[in-house]
């Protein structure tokens, strides 16, 4: 049952990215709510960068099932010429089920928010930082 219900759960998800127009609605109505928050805050000259948060499912597999969809995410940053990390690396060979709230909630729990912040913390340092003006 485990495994049904994990193929059935790993289909809906790549549908939502890559389905039917009628079963990525969501993922094209995100899209352009990104490319609207990437202009709105790159013109009021905030800077902006994409984190990709990996599903916790299979970390320790050698083919991660939802690489498709983190290249695909990934892609809209590198379009959207905005800085991108994926989180997957600091995830990697992690057991997945450690990593959640509850056997029914797959959202990271406090290790899981601890591994990301460690890993975005210098992403975002450097997004941060002052840039210096060419010649200053």
């Amino acid at each position: 049952d485990r495994q049904a219900l994990g193929a059935y759960y790993t289909a809906r998800f790549h549908e939502a990215y890559f389905g039917t127009p009628d079963q990525t609605v969501e993922w094209q109505r995100a899209q352009s709510d990104l490319r609207t928050l990437f202009s709105e805050v790159r013109a009021a000259g905030i800077p902006v960068g994409l984190a990709i948060f990996p599903v916790l499912i299979d970390l320790d597999d050698d083919a991660y099932g939802f690489q498709d969809i983190v290249d695909v995410v990934a892609g809209l940053g590198a379009a959207e010429k905005v800085p991108t990390f994926s989180l997957l690396p600091a995830f990697r060979g992690r057991g997945g089920p450690d990593l959640w709230v509850s056997d029914s909630d797959q959202h990271p729990n406090a290790s899981g928010h601890a591994i990301a912040g460690a890993a975005l913390a210098p992403f975002v340092g450097e997004l941060l930082r002052p840039s210096t003006p060419p010649g200053s």
